[in-house]
């Protein structure tokens, strides 16, 4: 500021000194009092003079300050057909006032994978980041996505049913199939069907409950990418002896 009264005379030989200014409160905020302190005279021709005891003050903002958001982490989980995350930590602040720990806290909504398919890396959000607490509104979040990385496993599934038929000796191992069986844990109204290359038997020779296995099973449809088969179809049946006539 400038001193307004000074003689003419006594230009130059008269400064205004102060120890500083002071806004009228800490908190954030526009159009706030801020008080000019300390004020004092020097100069040669000071003692001829005396500040006006009336406050000199001015306007000026306190913006909001921005804080981000570390160490958010989620975890992995196994393929549930939907995109909902579990948080293992929700994170931290980073740039709270050292005088305001533990009065501002950080909350949120929950937490989304990108996409609700089996894969690794895959991106989760935080979400509906929010800030409390009586110190909370000098602060406001940083704009930007608060993410992590997680997996989400493909769901194993198990084909049940798979029945085959006897058989009469024929020299090979080749089974027929009577059901090939169905797919056991399928998330409601996901897409996943089965196909198999065939049967065979363990050996070709004749024998009774002998071991079938369901061969070349594979998963087709949209969702298919996100299923594993947990077990090997297998079944038991017989191979009769072939009966053999005499001629000649």
């Amino acid at each position: 500021g400038t001193l307004n009264g000074v003689v003419q005379s006594d230009a130059g030989k008269v400064a205004l000194n102060n120890t500083g200014a002071t806004f009228d409160t800490k908190d954030a905020g526009t159009a706030k009092t801020v008080t000019l302190n300390g004020k004092t005279l020097t100069g040669d021709e000071a003692k001829n003079y005396v500040l006006a005891t009336t406050p000199v003050t001015a306007q000026a903002n306190i913006a909001q300050k921005q804080l981000t958001i570390a160490e958010f982490a989620a975890s992995n989980k196994v393929y549930d057909g939907n995109t909902t995350a579990t948080i293992a930590n929700a994170g931290k602040l980073v740039g709270v006032v050292e005088g305001d720990t533990g009065k501002v806290a950080l909350g949120n909504t929950g937490a989304t994978f990108d996409t609700k398919n089996a894969g690794t890396g895959k991106t989760v959000t935080l979400n509906g980041a929010s800030i409390s607490g009586t110190e909370s509104a000098n602060y406001l979040l940083a704009p930007t996505a608060v993410t992590a990385k997680a997996d989400i496993a493909k769901k194993e599934i198990t084909l049940a049913g798979f029945d085959a038929a006897n058989k009469v000796y024929d020299g090979n191992t080749t089974a027929q199939i009577v059901r090939s069986g169905s797919l056991t844990g399928v998330v409601e109204k996901d897409a996943v069907t089965v196909s198999n290359s065939g049967a065979t038997f363990d050996t070709k020779n004749a024998g009774t409950g002998k071991t079938v296995t369901l061969n070349g099973v594979a998963l087709s449809g949209t969702d298919a990418g996100n299923y594993s088969i947990a077990n090997t179809a297998t079944d038991t049946a017989d191979i009769e002896q072939k009966q053999l006539t005499v001629t000649g």
